[in-house]
């Protein structure tokens, strides 16, 4: 389903419903190979914080993360 605006969708929701609730960040973990994914979340301002050496069968985690103020 990529290229649908899916993921842009959910992106955008999750976004709003926390906005205004006190949380002050977003953090998910992906694949290090994911590079759709990854281009998503940095489009919508994560970065990158940290990584998880051989997380998911040999390929490398990403720890991403959004400031929500």
């Amino acid at each position: 389903y990529r290229n649908n605006g899916i993921g842009s969708i959910i992106m955008n929701y999750l976004i709003e419903k926390y906005k205004n609730k006190n949380i002050l960040n977003i953090t998910l973990e992906v694949k290090k190979d994911n590079t759709f994914a990854i281009g998503l979340y940095k489009k919508y301002c994560f970065r990158e914080i940290s990584s998880r050496k051989n997380y998911y069968n040999g390929i490398d985690g990403i720890l991403m993360e959004r400031k929500m103020h």
